[in-house]
């Protein structure tokens, strides 16, 4: 199997863990789900770890990178190595790249990622050299066990005009017979950890709010459901050091098929002027969960 298949393009570096069935219980053959928002982004290449559990590099052409991994729920449940597994903070693209790769690393793209690292690097050089005071106002995170759609959700819509999601019509049916408690654990063990600054479960939505400005951000969304799809996106808000101008736009914007986790990271120059909001929502019941793991300027 060749792990460092390259795919097609697009602009940025995230990391996005996923799992896929369709319907009412049933799996799907290894597709995956779109995720890119609005934010233009590269994809510069893909590691290939197993037919549903895959690693992409994306590059935003302005020193913000994203590391993605979509991970089958269930199929890739015991995997050996993984994002959070790995434990990628303060670490180089180029390095978590010869982690996963191994003896299947590509020179070629090796290479390109190494430029990043130095893109990277510049840019966190430029923005101290023109710092700004990083003020900014911080609203408290909601959840609920209801709809969103159903909701009062004044924060919702005070994130901006442009904070749908994307949902996918689909048919109620009833749940299996799950150990819910079971796949809770898994998750907290697997993405929220002791370390993040947020997590809910089993919940019908969750809204984090706009963030300070922060060097790094994870966000994993997950949607636990047999039988329903859950709608997922994450904003950011950014601020180049000088220039006064703010541009805002979506990283990622999907619909989470059933039993699928979707994990994205962020790396931020430093001295960078970047501010993220995730939400996830269930089209039908309270079988989402969110996990939240950032690092402030």
């Amino acid at each position: 199997m060749n792990r460092t298949k390259c795919l097609s393009s697009c602009v940025g570096v995230a990391i996005t863990l996923g799992m896929l069935s369709v319907g009412c219980g049933q799996q799907s053959g290894g597709s995956e789900p779109e995720s890119v928002g609005a934010l233009p982004a590269e994809l510069v290449t893909t590691l290939e770890l197993s037919p549903t559990h895959t690693l992409k590099f994306w590059d935003y052409g302005d020193g913000l990178t994203r590391i993605e991994e979509n991970y089958d729920m269930d199929l890739d449940r015991d995997a050996a190595l993984t994002l959070r597994k790995v434990d990628i903070s303060g670490r180089s693209l180029a390095s978590v790249y010869a982690t996963f790769a191994g003896a299947h690393a590509d020179p070629v793209e090796a290479a390109k990622i190494e430029q990043l690292d130095l893109r990277t690097a510049a840019l966190a050089r430029q923005n101290i050299a023109s710092a700004e005071p990083a003020i900014t106002e911080e609203l408290a995170p909601q959840s609920g066990t209801v709809s969103l759609s159903r909701a009062s959700s004044e924060q919702s819509l005070a994130s901006g005009s442009d904070v749908g999601v994307r949902q996918e019509a689909v048919v109620a049916c009833t749940e299996p017979s799950n150990d819910w408690a079971a796949d809770v654990g898994w998750f907290k063990t697997n993405f929220c950890g002791n370390d993040s600054w947020w997590c809910p479960t089993e919940v019908g939505w969750a809204d984090t709010g706009w963030s300070p400005y922060l060097t790094a951000y994870s966000s994993a969304g997950e949607n636990m459901s047999f039988c329903t799809t859950a709608s997922y996106k994450v904003m950011y808000r950014s601020k180049a050091g000088g220039s006064g101008g703010i541009v805002e736009a979506s990283l990622v914007n999907m619909t989470l098929p059933t039993r699928w986790v979707n994990n994205n990271s962020w790396t931020t120059p430093s001295g960078g002027h970047i501010r993220y909001w995730s939400r996830i929502q269930s089209t039908l019941d309270n079988r989402v969960a969110l996990a939240i793991h950032r690092t402030e300027l």
